[in-house]
This record gives C-alpha cells, structure tokens and sequence, in this order.
C-alpha cells in the first residue's frame, strides 16, 4: 500500500510532515487512518454497503461481519482515492 497509495504528493500532503512509509512510523499511519474515521463517520457505513454489494453481486455471503474492519475501510477509502481522485487532484 505504501508503494502505491501514499506515493501520491497530494496524500502524502496530508500526512504528519515527518511521516515515512515504513514499519518504525506505522503507529503514527494508524493514529492518522482513525482521524479520517472519527471526522468522517460515512467511511465505514459505505466500506460495508460496497462490500455487501459485491457479495450480492458475486453471490456469495461474506464469511464474517465487517463492522471491525476500521483499517481496511481506511485501505479501501485511500485506494479508491487514488483510482477516482478527487476533482483537482492529479
């Protein structure tokens, strides 16, 4: 993920100034993914409306409940960013 959605100059913008994309900041990615959450309270609701669309349209039933799954609502928030990126953005 580091790879391919925070090399983005625009993401890494909003991250912490001395951020680095390694395992010894990683506590500091994961306090900033759940400032997205708690300002953006929409994040998970919609993770889980689009995981369970897929399911429906796979037609399969996902084999656990995705309430908990905070870091890949932020994972899937962040590369949906990137593909889709927000007007403006390049």
């Amino acid at each position: 993920m580091a790879d391919y959605v925070l090399a983005h100059s625009w993401l890494q913008a909003a991250l912490p100034k001395d951020f680095v994309a390694d395992v010894q900041h990683y506590p500091q990615f994961l306090f900033w993914c759940g400032d997205i959450l708690r300002r953006n309270p929409c994040i998970k609701p919609a993770f889980k409306q689009s995981l369970d669309f897929q399911a429906q349209m796979e037609k399969i039933t996902l084999p656990v409940s995705v309430d908990g799954f905070e870091a890949l609502a932020v994972e899937w928030l962040l590369q949906g960013l990137v593909e889709i990126q927000p007007t403006g953005i390049k």
